[in-house]
């Protein structure tokens, strides 16, 4: 596993976000066709760059669009273009093999989901753990990758993430 991407990933993101932000807010002024333009040309556009970009950075820049695309539309409460939006981002996840760029998918929808649903997600304490000790836990995920080299998937998975729990503690 490669994790030499996701430092200069986030730095980069931080310098590139303000033209994102400026960008999407001129498009989302625009006839609706242009937003889902919008999404299809970071979507396949990452799809293509994957060979020349690092494929776990390029992932990134499409979920990163819908997002500000979302933020645009609940300022406006316009949740008839947010679930249309999600929908299209979502359908083009079959056309592709991209396993990132599946597993990002729902995301959007969970947290819209969550979101609407009036539960306060905040005062459960795993929550604000994790957003405590993202980077150890970011670090951690590449030392217990290393430990997953059973044949069973469900063992695999116990041990990712007690390992990677381990592993963030004592980084903490």
């Amino acid at each position: 596993i490669s994790s030499d991407w996701f430092i200069p990933a986030i730095l980069n993101l931080y310098l590139v976000f303000p033209i994102i932000f400026k960008v999407v807010g001129y498009i989302v002024k625009r006839n609706r066709l242009w937003h889902l333009l919008s999404v299809l040309i970071a979507f396949y556009g990452s799809h293509f760059l994957w060979g020349y970009i690092d494929g776990l950075y390029i992932t990134r820049i499409p979920i990163v669009i819908v997002g500000v695309f979302t933020y645009f539309y609940l300022k406006d409460s316009n949740y008839k273009n947010i679930l249309l939006m999600y929908a299209i981002f979502a359908m083009q996840l079959f056309f592709l093999e991209r396993h990132n760029l599946m597993y990002s998918a729902p995301v959007p929808i969970i947290l819209l989901a969550l979101s609407n649903s009036g539960l306060n997600i905040s005062r459960f304490a795993i929550i604000t753990n994790i957003g405590n000790m993202s980077i150890e836990y970011y670090f951690s995920h590449v030392w217990a990758s290393a430990w997953c080299k059973s044949d069973s998937l469900l063992v695999d998975y116990l041990v990712f993430f007690s390992v990677t729990i381990i592993f963030a503690y004592i980084l903490h």
